[in-house]
């Protein structure tokens, strides 16, 4: 992980329409996942997607996607449950249970899966380029992100929704794992110690089994 970036998920009600989420004031940033530390198994770090029964052991099919996202550890506990956002389609997703079949401008950014925030260390006031997103595989030797290695056995998907620049979100979800490439961020132009990506995330295991050994990597270029 970039140093400066926190990474921090959105919570929600699974089954809740958009609507009574956004009238009960969004989604609240109040799951943050941060400082992997490798062999540690007990810690709140992890960004888990189940089956329709959640965490810790309902099983996401081979070749579907998702049905619930929670925030745990790496044996699965509890920790929080997230917004879900389901990939269904190259530009659909079914969020929080509500298909969405035109693109993704009208889901709210504060309602994405996943925020990263970066922070200039020093409080200055800079803009960011050349941003990228994209899952990663763990290092079997450390357990700790290799940025040069797309995730493997497993397929995920993602899309930034709109950002406080002025950034329109994508219309179409972008393939983050292995076979895929990283998703190129906009350029956010506005001055600021704080620059927020706020981002759809959806799963689906090619393999058999617990896949733990794989993250998410967000680079950027301050100026």
């Amino acid at each position: 992980m970039v140093s400066g970036i926190r990474f921090f998920a959105c919570s929600g009600a699974m089954g809740n329409t958009v609507a009574s989420l956004y009238a009960a004031g969004k989604a609240t940033i109040g799951l943050e996942i941060f400082n992997l530390v490798a062999g540690d198994s007990s810690r709140e770090n992890r960004m888990g997607f189940f089956g329709a029964n959640g965490a810790p052991n309902s099983a996401v099919i081979v070749g579907q996607y998702q049905d619930r996202t929670h925030r745990t550890n790496s044996i699965g506990t509890d920790f929080g449950q997230m917004i879900n956002a389901k990939y269904t389609g190259a530009s659909t997703v079914t969020h929080s249970g509500v298909p969405f079949t035109a693109g993704f401008s009208n889901i709210p950014r504060e309602s994405g899966t996943l925020l990263c925030r970066f922070t200039e260390p020093n409080n200055t006031l800079v803009t960011t380029v050349n941003a990228t997103f994209r899952a990663v595989n763990f290092s079997a030797a450390s357990g700790v992100a290799d940025i040069s290695s797309l995730a493997s056995n497993v397929t995920i998907q993602a899309a930034q929704l709109q950002d406080t620049s002025g950034n329109a979100a994508n219309a179409s979800w972008t393939l983050i794992s292995n076979g895929g490439a990283a998703l190129s961020l906009g350029d956010q132009s506005l001055s600021s110690n704080v620059h927020d990506f706020h981002f759809l995330v959806s799963g689906s295991p090619t393999t058999a089994g617990r896949n733990i050994s794989f993250g998410y990597y967000l680079q950027l270029e301050f100026l």
